[in-house]
């Protein structure tokens, strides 16, 4: 019997081209010109949910059978427009994968190379580089607003020291109403005074050095809060009741941002409630924790939506852009506590934070 003398040249160039497939980190097999299966590295095996060529063999009837449209009348390997895009069921769920054909050769001989790449990973690539083009947009918008907006807000600083002082001149004759107005005058003034330090933050990149970590009381924060929301409550008709007990208690971490967190809070509990109803806020301890929650008397959240609340950008308004729930629970987490939901339709909202005690006295 005549042996061929190109057999042996023939296994020594498939066993080099095993050992290339296998250096690399892509999903690659190397196939005959009319598709037959002859290597495949180890990434193409993960694609398709095998655990070795001898799995991936058994499957390859049906990735075959999708790829026949790549075959000309002759049964024979022709060029493709562009990758195909196949959805494979396999053991562990289906698959979605992009396969791409590419001949070795120009007269397309075997062997033949087909690149195999995770689909959905592919699009959450392409929508992670979108966007990055958007965000790089707009945070040149964001710049140019911030040197826009800067004017603006130090003539109201200027203006607001101006009534500070006319008010110190003429007060009024209820203690009351003049602790009240000072309390007012108090919040305008840290929040102009946030307003300027984020827009440096925009301008910067950098966290400025009012936003450092600091010891404080949360007692004032929501006494802060409730001074900046009540307006609001006021005209959207929704009753505040702020309870706190009498302990003393402090927090360490960045005073501005938790308030800002608690803030979305309260914005989410008015946009539950536009017919009106009741907040209410409440701060206890427990052990080494205080607890802070928020109850209103809105709709509710279905319980299907209850986790994907914290999502970013998602939202159940049409104007939301779902980011205020998302911030709020990172900051939290910033401090090293937690935020959860108890959320009955039909019975309102309860959002409760957990918040880490400072053992440090406040500066």
């Amino acid at each position: 019997m005549r042996m061929d003398k190109t057999q042996p040249s023939q296994i020594k160039m498939s066993r080099r081209l095993r050992t290339i497939l296998n250096m690399l980190d892509t999903g690659m097999i190397a196939l005959s010109d009319d598709l037959g299966l002859e290597a495949a590295n180890k990434p193409a095996w993960e694609l398709f949910d095998c655990h070795g060529f001898e799995e991936l063999a058994l499957q390859w009837p049906t990735v075959k059978q999708a790829l026949s449209e790549a075959l000309d009348e002759s049964g024979k390997i022709r060029a493709l427009e562009g990758p195909l895009d196949i959805v494979l069921a396999t053991p562990g769920g289906p698959r979605r994968l992009r396969l791409e054909v590419y001949p070795l050769e120009e007269d397309h001989g075997e062997p033949l190379l087909l690149l195999v790449r995770d689909l959905d990973l592919i699009e959450a690539l392409e929508l992670d580089l979108d966007m990055a083009a958007r965000f790089r947009a707009i945070s040149r918008l964001y710049s140019s607003m911030a040197h826009d907006l800067r004017a603006p807000l130090n003539a109201l600083a200027i203006n607001l020291d101006l009534l500070k002082s006319s008010m110190a001149k003429n007060q009024p004759a209820d203690p009351i109403g003049a602790e009240r107005q000072q309390r007012y005058l108090k919040v305008l003034g840290e929040e102009l005074a946030h307003l300027t330090r984020s827009l440096s933050t925009f301008l910067t990149q950098t966290l400025p050095a009012h936003e450092v970590e600091q010891v404080f009381d949360p007692h004032e924060v929501l006494l802060d809060l409730v001074a900046l929301i009540a307006p609001m409550a006021k005209k959207q008709r929704v009753a505040l009741d702020l309870q706190m007990g009498d302990h003393a208690v402090m927090l360490e971490g960045r005073r501005d941002a938790l308030k800002q967190a608690l803030l979305n809070l309260a914005m989410n509990a008015f946009e539950a409630m536009p017919q009106g109803g009741r907040l209410t806020i409440k701060l206890e301890t427990g052990l080494g924790e205080a607890l802070v929650s928020f109850q209103d008397t809105g709709t509710g959240i279905p319980l299907d939506l209850a986790e994907r609340i914290w999502e970013m950008h998602f939202s159940t308004k049409k104007t939301g852009n779902g980011i205020g729930l998302y911030v709020s629970r990172s900051t939290i987490e910033g401090f090293g506590g937690a935020i959860g939901l108890d959320a009955s339709v039909g019975q309102g909202a309860r959002f409760v934070i957990s918040l880490p005690i400072s053992k440090k006295e406040a500066a």
